[in-house]
């Protein structure tokens, strides 16, 4: 704003959208332009606030939004994919488990002797009596409880066997077995076990026998 030679100019007060707007010339000569001008904002009035709305209450809005958007993204996907993979898993398991146990034995467990069977997959007795944990289940993933064996959403498995194989099935999260949302042994990919539990056996009771000397 320019203003008389080495004095200051008029003077602009008015308020505009919260704020208090001051500007004020101040200039070294008559209408030169070596005058500096200068205008500043002022806190004043409604300085606090965004068109009626305080900051921080946007940045509160940011973070429930953001917060939200998180929740919908572990719950719908991150924890679906999750269980699915660990149901997969645990189909995986059961099917090595299982063959494994007939393989060795000959035959294949019967699920409806409930003591049998958790000694078969859970404990299986060793040199003098011994049991030895984790059974033909060792290092893998699965519960069996009342006869029957579970996936990671509690609801029972299917297992078939046919010769010398053996189908174990999942209906999956839905609980509707033939969809797509079902999870089979035959389309899993097995992992990877570290030994068998003939082998594991013979671990154990190669310790107990040197134990013994």
């Amino acid at each position: 704003f320019p203003g008389k030679a080495g004095g200051f100019g008029p003077s602009l007060k008015g308020r505009g959208e919260g704020w208090l707007v001051e500007g004020g010339g101040h200039g070294s000569g008559a209408g030169a332009g070596a005058g500096g001008a200068h205008c500043r904002l002022l806190e004043g009035g409604n300085a606090t606030k965004w068109g009626g709305v305080k900051p921080y209450l946007y940045a509160i809005l940011a973070i429930a939004i953001c917060a939200g958007v998180l929740a919908w993204t572990i719950q719908r996907v991150v924890v679906p994919r999750f269980l699915l993979e660990a149901n997969e898993e645990t189909v995986a398991d059961w099917r090595a488990g299982l063959s494994e146990c007939r393989q060795e034995t000959g035959s294949w467990p019967d699920l409806t002797d409930a003591r049998q069977f958790g000694l078969l997959m859970y404990n299986v007795i060793g040199a003098d009596e011994r049991r030895i944990p984790g059974g033909y289940m060792h290092g893998r993933t699965g519960e069996f409880s009342g006869g029957a064996i579970y996936d990671v959403y509690g609801q029972p498995l299917k297992m078939e066997v046919k010769d010398d194989q053996v189908l174990v099935a999942s209906a999956g999260a839905n609980g509707v077995w033939g969809d797509a949302d079902d999870v089979r042994s035959d389309q899993v990919k097995e992992r990877y076990q570290p030994s068998t539990l003939a082998e594991a056996r013979a671990a154990a009771e190669q310790r107990v026998a040197k134990k013994k000397k």
